[in-house]
């Protein structure tokens, strides 16, 4: 991993929507992503799809980035990016 670890997808949001002083549910409208399901994702309890992934990605100012690098993925989880 290059000596630095790797967050999930889950995490990543996490720290960037608290980074904003938003609520999660105002990154949810202002990003056009149903609040309901961000609540549910960030809490692990389901996933996400990759169209609303980019858009919260886009909102954030974040880049997302694909884990099919060879690498196996750290996190098997709902949150992780590579699913």
């Amino acid at each position: 991993m290059h000596g630095r670890s790797r967050l999930s997808l889950a995490d990543t949001l996490k720290q960037a929507v608290a980074a904003t002083g938003m609520s999660v549910n105002a990154v949810a409208t202002q990003s056009g992503v149903p609040q309901a399901g961000l609540q549910r994702f960030l809490k692990g309890q389901r996933g996400m799809t990759l169209g609303t992934a980019e858009r919260l990605c886009a909102y954030l100012q974040l880049e997302l980035h694909s884990a099919s690098n060879g690498h196996e993925p750290n996190d098997e989880g709902p949150g992780h990016a590579g699913r």
